[in-house]
């Protein structure tokens, strides 16, 4: 039986890797060859291919809603012409898989991809695979915006350092992705900068619930940490697949509830969050009254 795709999205750092892996643990395939962040390197590579089309980048999305007819055309050229291709098909596949499926709408078990470029490239795919389901995954922007600042910080670090697994890296890099490993994005060196991403994915992904109604959920990072198991159990009945709750409970324990509102235990970061708390997107997203909340 033909299984439609489940595409996860949501800002970079938020939670999309946590649920894409919980996923993957109970039966989800998500891709033969993933990088460190759980993302399939064949629908990482369409997607970056897609956004410097338009001069476009992850931390700097804002051409992409300069999308038009003419380049959707040849986006989709482009896709099935890798889909249909073996050498390319199974970097997302593998090669079993591979031969047996000749067609990305033949597959015939559980399947998706995360990758937050996702957030502006479904319109994209909802052309490619019109039942698909989507997947949002989205937390608060000051642990969001922190987060993306640390690993900067560590990115720097790491290639400082001169060793040998910080030169394959470098290579790795360049030779996959096409980057340097100096440094990801300068934009979220600078927290306020991060916030101000956060927002811009936020409205993109909840832009989508009137054109995907009944097939969008949308996931709160904290809510996930709290409860689970509830959750996973309504992901699950979301997209169809047949758990009993003895499977999501044996995946769940890896969970870390710390990491639920991290940025209280810091002075500073607790007082952006209240210089900003009274933001609309705060309020609309009902981020406004977290300190009420604990």
């Amino acid at each position: 039986m033909q299984k439609n795709p489940v595409i996860i999205i949501g800002m970079h750092r938020s939670g999309t890797s946590l649920v894409t892996k919980l996923l993957n643990k109970l039966g989800v395939f998500i891709g033969a060859y993933l990088d460190d962040n759980q993302e399939s390197i064949f629908f990482y590579r369409l997607n970056e291919w897609m956004l410097r089309q338009l001069n476009t980048t992850w931390d700097n999305p804002y051409n992409f809603r300069f999308l038009n007819d003419t380049l959707i055309r040849e986006f989709l050229r482009v896709i099935n012409l890798h889909m249909n291709n073996f050498c390319t098909r199974k970097i997302y596949l593998g090669y079993r898989n591979a031969f047996k499926f000749k067609n990305f709408s033949d597959i015939s078990f559980n399947w998706g991809w995360k990758d937050p470029r996702n957030t502006f490239t479904l319109d994209v795919w909802k052309l490619v695979f019109p039942n698909l389901k989507v997947i949002h995954v989205y937390r608060n922007p000051i642990d969001v915006a922190q987060s993306m600042r640390i690993r900067e910080i560590e990115k720097r670090r790491n290639t400082d350092s001169g060793n040998l697994k910080t030169l394959k890296n470098f290579i790795k890099e360049v030779t996959t992705y096409g980057t340097v490993g100096y440094q990801i994005s300068p934009r979220v060196d600078e927290i306020n900068e991060g916030i101000k991403l956060w927002k811009c994915y936020m409205e993109k992904a909840f832009s989508y619930e009137n054109q995907f109604k009944g097939r969008i959920i949308h996931i709160k990072y904290e809510d996930l940490l709290d409860d689970p198991f509830s959750k996973l159990d309504q992901i699950c009945d979301f997209i169809n697949l047949c758990l009993d709750f003895k499977a999501i409970d044996r995946n769940i324990d890896f969970i870390d509830k710390n990491r639920k509102y991290a940025f209280i235990r810091d002075e500073n970061l607790l007082k952006i969050y209240n210089n900003i708390k009274n933001d609309k997107f705060l309020k609309k997203y009902k981020y406004n009254s977290i300190l009420e909340e604990l």
